[in-house]
């Protein structure tokens, strides 16, 4: 559960939005001169990370052929003919159209309702 985290400093008195990510890992949503202003980003930030929306937006600026090739792949457990066969498959069929893409143009864009479109 995320927070508000109180800040003093020459300014005066600041809080900074606090949440954490699917992993457990900490992060800031901003940093606000009103408590009621973190508490509503620390809340919309949890709410994004509930629906799969939020991360370390520098994931969303790497290629997918570079996560593929060098995080999944690489950290995903598999038996070596499933690994072989795996790296078959996604070098023939899904680099071809996802290879040279950003991360975050391979999502599917969110409707104004909030639901996938």
């Amino acid at each position: 559960m995320g927070y508000s985290q109180k800040r003093v400093g020459k300014r005066g008195t600041r809080w900074t939005a606090v949440y954490f990510d699917i992993r457990g890992e900490r992060f800031s949503a901003g940093t606000f001169s009103k408590k009621t202003d973190a508490d509503r980003a620390w809340q919309d930030a949890e709410a994004k990370v509930r629906e799969g929306r939020a991360g370390d937006p520098r994931r969303g600026r790497q290629l997918f052929k570079a996560y593929v090739e060098e995080v999944w792949l690489p950290h995903h457990v598999m038996e070596a003919s499933t690994r072989e066969g795996y790296t078959y498959q996604i070098g023939k069929h899904i680099m071809p159209w996802f290879g040279g893409m950003k991360l975050i143009e391979t999502l599917r864009p969110m409707s104004e309702s909030g639901s996938l479109t």
